[in-house]
């Protein structure tokens, strides 16, 4: 075998040996009260971010805030996932809405 070979197999068996390790009982599962409000407060205040800042002019979204910032496509991009996410529990009867 050429020590290239040699190598090749070492990393080869490395990586497998790595891979072997499987911890099946995972991490505990979150406080479910407790996780839901930091969803839904993290919803709402993203849904805000973009609702706020866009301009209603040209629909442009900034990249940052507070500072003055370029717009760019993957912001817009974001924006406008952001909308229906919003529009989601007045649309589903969710009793989370959100006030524009």
């Amino acid at each position: 075998m050429t020590r290239s070979t040699q190598l090749a197999a070492a990393l080869v068996a490395t990586a497998l040996a790595a891979c072997g390790t499987n911890h099946s009982e995972g991490p505990p599962p979150p406080d479910s009260t407790q996780a839901a409000g930091f969803l839904d407060t993290l919803e709402e205040r993203t849904f805000h971010y973009f609702w706020d800042l866009t301009n209603t002019t040209n629909g442009l979204t900034p990249d940052r805030s507070p500072t003055q910032s370029f717009s760019s496509i993957a912001a817009v991009g974001f924006a406008l996932t952001a909308y229906p996410i919003g529009a989601g529990p007045a649309i589903t009867g969710s009793s989370t809405t959100f006030s524009t």
